[in-house]
């Protein structure tokens, strides 16, 4: 799946409340399984991709390579 500049908000939304994510995004800063909900995972995403709103991603182009290549990885590790 593509994911658009214009939709990458929208996106960044719907990972945040899938549970694999926040689990993903809390092993990721240290914390075991379950230790993340939406706001932590929200937050997850506007650290990797230096953002202070995920309203950004759809505004910048750097932001939103980052958060690209971020969930390229994620699809990776979820077809391995």
């Amino acid at each position: 799946m593509q994911i658009t500049m214009e939709k990458a908000p929208m996106q960044a939304g719907i990972l945040c409340n899938d549970v694999a994510f926040q689990n993903y995004a809390a092993m990721r800063h240290g914390f075991p399984e379950g230790s993340f909900g939406k706001s932590e995972s929200a937050e997850h995403i506007r650290q990797i991709c230096g953002v202070t709103s995920r309203s950004e991603l759809a505004t910048s182009p750097k932001a939103f390579h980052q958060f690209e290549n971020s969930t390229q990885i994620l699809r990776l590790r979820a077809a391995a």
